[in-house]
């Protein structure tokens, strides 16, 4: 049932995270193995680690730096429970590590400092001089850069969800942090519909998990990676935006096996 299984793993805020990308492997990634059955328990991880994976990338969209975070993803990279080489080859991750191993005696609020500065440039839209135009699905998709019909239609599908934007949200409905997050909602209540035995209601889901990702986040992610990259400047975020593309590829293969 899955073939070209890619995985890493990751250990995000002393918790043991199996990302597992489905079906083949992604721009950035070499490793695969072949698997030829997958029991529902195995499909429930599945689903699982994928909701640990958006988490964790929609999380770094939506937080910036602080020295909390910091030093949780120092120990993610340079820890002493690092993954084993095979898994360590991926570029995304051998960027992330690099600036950590690069940085080892830096002091954490100088790290904070250089990691705050590259997220403002390559997140906020500050100008187009200095980074690329923000993260936002209307911006890239639409010839006005704005997109205004784009943002209406991610928030009725929040909506019919029962989800919105907190008060504390800085954001427009389709800046990426949020359809992140919103994928790890999705992924998150697969799982836990195959848990409950709940067919119909997989199915539902599924069904919104690929709808969203096939009409959204896979007609544009991969440009703003592209752009990101030119404006980079530490490393960290090169590691990022490639997991991110590879993580959003391979979620797109699921729904078109």
């Amino acid at each position: 049932m899955v073939n070209n299984i890619t995985f890493y793993i990751l250990y995000i805020m002393n918790i043991h995270v199996l990302l597992y990308i489905l079906y083949k492997p992604g721009k950035y990634s070499n490793i695969g193995f072949q698997c030829k059955k997958v029991s529902m328990s195995d499909l429930k991880q599945d689903w699982e680690e994928y909701t640990r994976a958006f988490t964790f990338l929609a999380d770094i969209l939506n937080t910036p730096p602080n020295a909390n975070i910091t030093r949780k993803n120092k120990e993610l990279f340079c820890g002493s429970d690092n993954p084993p080489m095979e898994i360590n080859s991926h570029v995304g991750y051998q960027a992330i590590a690099a600036f950590f191993q690069d940085n080892m005696n830096v002091s954490i609020e100088k790290l904070v400092q250089d990691l705050a500065v590259d997220w403002t440039r390559l997140f906020r839209g500050v100008s187009q001089r200095y980074g690329p135009p923000p993260p936002y699905e209307g911006v890239y998709r639409k010839k006005d850069e704005v997109g205004a019909e784009i943002i209406l239609e991610v928030k009725r599908i929040y909506s019919e969800h029962g989800l919105s934007i907190s008060d504390e949200g800085r954001d427009r409905f389709d800046y990426l942090g949020y359809e992140l997050d919103f994928m790890k909602y999705l992924s998150e209540h697969i799982a836990l519909a195959i848990e409950r035995g709940q067919k119909k209601e997989e199915e539902n889901y599924r069904d919104a998990f690929c709808r969203f990702i096939s009409q959204h986040l896979s007609t544009w992610v991969g440009d703003f990676c592209a752009q990101a990259a030119k404006y980079t400047k530490t490393p960290f975020y090169s590691g990022v935006l490639m997991l991110l593309e590879d993580t959003i590829v391979n979620a797109t293969a699921i729904c078109n096996p």
